[in-house]
Order: C-alpha cells, then structure tokens, then sequence
C-alpha cells in the first residue's frame, strides 16, 4: 500500500486532486453566497452549512 501511495505522489496526483478539491470548494462557496442560499437570512445554522464547504476540503483523509 505504501508503494501505491509512493506512485500516486510521485505522479503528482495528491497535488493535482488538492488544487482541483480547492478549485470546486471556490465554486461551491460562490454558489452558496450568490445563488443557492443568497435569500436565507443569516443564522448559525447557515454559517454551519457554509462551514462544511472548508471541512470536505481541508480534513484529512
């Protein structure tokens, strides 16, 4: 297993799947604010939700 993960690295592919992760987590938040929830009045329920967006992003695997 290690060596798998030693393949994937070397390949670049844990850079490319961070960078693309951020990439749909900007999209996600600008929908959040600019489309999906742009009419909810604000709430700690909301900025939970909102939260989650950072959490899938930044949490380890």
């Amino acid at each position: 297993m290690l060596r798998l993960h030693q393949i994937i690295a070397d390949g670049g592919s844990i850079q490319w799947a961070q960078r693309a992760a951020a990439e749909f987590a900007e999209a996600a938040t600008r929908e959040f604010h600019n489309s999906a929830f742009a009419s909810v009045p604000a709430s700690p329920d909301l900025e939970w939700l909102r939260a989650c967006i950072d959490f899938l992003i930044q949490r380890d695997a």
